[in-house]
């Protein structure tokens, strides 16, 4: 497994939430931003680019006060499948991050759970 993920960052927003991280969440979470780079990358590919920027991973990118990734690691797997990160790569990674924090926090509470699982990640 690579760790794209700061896991005490998400722990600690997930707990601003008033929520606890299952076991399973951060490994899930990791394993969706892989998939996210993956499909990134095909879709720079797809516009004739070897550069993947913001919006391919999101519409519009926001200004995030802190990061919930592993910027290195990120880059390294891009670099790895031949493609270039622009600047704003992060930005568009953190924002879809932090909308996915949000969503299974959301799902957790609507199921009557404190707890979040990997599995709201993916819902």
């Amino acid at each position: 497994m690579t760790d794209y993920v700061v896991a005490s960052r998400v722990r600690e927003e997930i707990s601003s939430n008033s929520f606890k991280t299952g076991s399973d969440a951060i490994e899930v979470l990791d394993d969706f931003i892989a998939w996210l780079i993956d499909n990134a990358s095909v879709r720079a590919e797809q516009n004739g680019r070897k550069t993947v920027r913001a919006h391919d991973f999101v519409a519009s990118p926001a200004e995030l006060e802190q990061s919930y990734i592993v910027s290195s690691r990120v880059k390294e797997r891009i670099k790895g499948m031949g493609f270039n990160a622009s600047s704003d790569v992060m930005d568009g990674l953190n924002t879809y991050i932090t909308w996915k924090i949000d969503a299974a926090c959301r799902r957790a509470e609507s199921n009557g759970r404190k707890t979040i699982r990997g599995h709201d990640f993916m819902a």
